[in-house]
């Protein structure tokens, strides 16, 4: 959104891996819950179109994670909590919270 409220005509893509990086587009429509999370639909060359998620945008604020790290590390701690929990499930183990051994 614009710092009034209102949402930019133009939206630049900002995911460093996608091949459109640094590149702006019309913004043509928003829509919530497209394949799991908030995508932006922009006006590609010769009116074609496309669809991205929000966050691969500059619509959203940058994310505090990415901005302070400035790189120095390489996984952000929510996401490794995520692999903890997908590699106890492969393994049967429990979280202390769920009845599980405690860390100490």
């Amino acid at each position: 959104t614009t710092p009034d409220g209102g949402v930019p005509e133009r939206v630049r893509i900002v995911h460093p891996f996608h091949p459109l990086h640094g590149q702006s587009f019309h913004l043509v429509a928003t829509s919530r819950r497209r394949w799991g999370e908030d995508r932006v639909t922009l006006e590609l060359a010769e009116k074609s179109f496309g669809s991205v998620p929000v966050g691969w945008t500059d619509l959203l604020p940058p994310d505090p994670y990415l901005s302070l790290g400035k790189g120095r590390s390489h996984f952000r701690v929510e996401d490794l909590l995520v692999l903890v929990d997908l590699i106890g499930v492969g393994r049967g183990v429990r979280r202390p919270e769920e009845g599980g051994p405690s860390v100490t």
